[in-house]
């Protein structure tokens, strides 16, 4: 998978901003700040877990011949998908150790994830039963993400306007890959529905983070601020669990094993199939998740 960084930039741009600086005043030294930002997915994946699509549709159709076997054809519309995406929330405490150089740790919060939309769709002759149309569509995204971001602040440290940059770590500290899929089986007499969701969570990931903005002041203390930001992060499965699983609104979750409902992912390992045992998880390669995005965030800064 390709990854573009925009920290490089973000830093040269910050170089930029700190030589035009002209008539500074002395800065606080502690501050706090709060905004949102909207994300915009960046890079991405097309695919997960070796096997499902993320985003766009595939068909699949079956043409009966006067031979033993039937053609098949596919088409495919594939986009990739980032869950970075969103609005999100954010509070960031700072100390500047002089005009111009300080450092900062930020939170910020996903309240409402981009979503991602796959539809698999098989079209086929089932003999005394006529045409079947098997639908299945998958529904994807990050579950209230949390990040922990530590930063380094270079600014011009003007008085009335401030420019500045930041550049850190991003620190995935909460947060689950939902999976929900709905099945439909359309057939002449009639139609059948399956439903069920994964929660999927994810191994310890470091990613990089930045942002290059500027702060007018609107009071003695009170600053707005608006800005460019970014995030460059992946993450590696650890583990997934059915959490629903049901048939035309009944729930049958109480009949499937732990083998069944539940997936340990790793680097390496061995397995067996069939498994000899339905009394422990699935043993999997894992698989990376993409959550990198480029943002624009606004919001108060308090110094006090």
């Amino acid at each position: 998978m390709k990854k573009k960084l925009l920290m490089p930039t973000l830093m040269g741009l910050s170089a930029t901003a700190y030589a035009q600086n002209t008539g500074n005043a002395k800065a606080s030294k502690i501050y706090v700040r709060a905004g949102g930002t909207y994300a915009f997915p960046h890079a991405g994946q097309t695919s997960i877990d070796q096997t499902q699509f993320l985003q766009g549709k595939f068909q699949t159709t079956e043409t009966p011949t006067s031979g033993p076997d039937p053609i098949y054809t596919y088409s495919w519309d594939l986009k990739k998908a980032s869950f970075g995406g969103g609005i999100t929330a954010g509070i960031a405490g700072g100390y500047m150790f002089t005009n111009h150089l300080g450092v900062e740790v930020a939170a910020s919060i996903g309240l409402s994830q981009k979503k991602y939309n796959f539809n698999d769709a098989l079209t086929y002759q089932s003999p005394g039963t006529g045409t079947i149309n098997d639908h299945v569509k998958g529904t994807f995204y990050q579950k209230t993400p949390v990040l922990i971001m530590p930063s380094v602040i270079l600014q011009t440290g003007g008085r009335k306007i401030n420019v500045y940059s930041r550049i850190g770590i991003a620190l995935p500290v909460a947060g689950k890959f939902i999976m929900d899929y709905e099945r439909y089986a359309f057939a002449t007499a009639g139609s059948i529905l399956y439903s069920w969701s994964y929660e999927t969570k994810t191994r310890f990931a470091l990613g990089l983070q930045g942002a290059l903005g500027a702060q007018v002041r609107i009071a003695n203390k009170i600053s707005f601020y608006v800005e460019a930001n970014g995030v460059s992060l992946n993450a590696y499965a650890k583990s997934r669990t059915m959490t629903k699983y049901s048939e035309d609104g009944v729930d049958y979750m109480y009949l499937l094993t732990p083998y069944e409902k539940e997936v340990q992912y790793d680097f390496t390992g061995t397995g067996t199939s069939p498994n000899p045992s339905t009394t422990v998880p699935k043993q999997a390669a894992t698989f990376s998740i993409a959550y990198s995005n480029i943002g624009i965030g606004a919001g108060l800064a308090f110094d006090l």
